[in-house]
C-alpha cells in the first residue's frame, strides 16, 4: 500500500461503493471484503442520536430514520476495506458527525483471505444506546431504504460541504490579498 493511504473498514451503509463514492465524489481504488471480530452489530433509532446531528436526519430522513454502530464484544461484523487517503477520512469523518454523534476508532479487520490489517471506521460515541442488534455476518446495506430522500439528503450535505470549502477558500483568498 502507498504511504499516504490508509485503510476506511465500511459496514452498513459505508459497504456501498455507490455510496462511499457519493460521499468522496470519487470512487475508492480499491476495496476487499473483511471480518471485524470482537464487535457486533447494532442499530440507533433517531431519538438515541444527539442534535445537531440529530435534527439534519430527521429533517433529510424523517423521523423513522435508523443507523448502524458497532459495539465490542464477542461479535463479528462483515464490511469492506476501502484503501483511501487521510484527505479522504476527513470527508467521512464530517459525513458521519465525528465528534459530534460517531467517532473514528482504529481497529484490525482480517480480510476474506486472512491477512490481518490495521484500518480506521467509526461507530456511534454513546453506541450503549442502541435500539437493537443485527447478525454481523448477513444485514442489508442500508436501513433506509427511502431512496428519493437519502438521494435529497446526499445532495443538502453535500451543499453544506460545497459551503465550508468556499468559506476555506475565502478565507485564503483574504490572506493571500492581505
Amino acid at each position: 500500500m502507498n504511504q499516504d493511504k490508509i485503510y476506511f473498514f465500511g459496514y452498513g451503509a459505508n459497504r456501498d461503493v455507490q455510496k462511499i463514492g457519493k460521499i468522496l465524489g470519487k470512487t475508492p481504488v480499491s476495496c476487499t471484503g473483511a471480518i471485524l471480530e470482537g464487535y457486533s452489530l447494532f442499530y440507533q433509532k433517531l431519538e438515541q442520536i444527539p442534535d445537531p446531528a440529530k435534527g439534519f436526519l430527521r429533517s433529510a430522513w424523517g423521523e423513522d430514520f435508523k443507523a448502524y454502530t458497532i459495539n465490542p464484544g464477542s461479535g463479528i461484523t462483515a464490511g469492506v476495506i476501502w484503501e483511501i487517503t487521510k484527505e479522504d477520512l476527513e470527508i467521512i469523518k464530517k459525513w458521519e458527525f465525528d465528534g459530534i454523534w460517531r467517532q473514528v476508532i482504529n481497529i484490525e479487520i482480517k480480510t476474506f483471505e486472512g491477512k490481518k490489517l490495521s484500518a480506521f471506521t467509526d461507530k456511534a460515541i454513546n453506541s450503549n444506546d442502541c435500539a437493537g442488534f443485527y447478525d454481523g455476518l448477513n444485514y442489508p446495506n442500508n436501513l433506509n431504504n427511502q431512496e428519493g430522500i437519502v438521494s435529497e439528503a446526499e445532495v443538502a450535505k453535500e451543499d453544506i460541504y460545497r459551503i465550508e470549502k468556499l468559506r476555506e477558500l475565502r478565507k485564503e483568498l483574504f490572506v493571500v490579498q492581505s
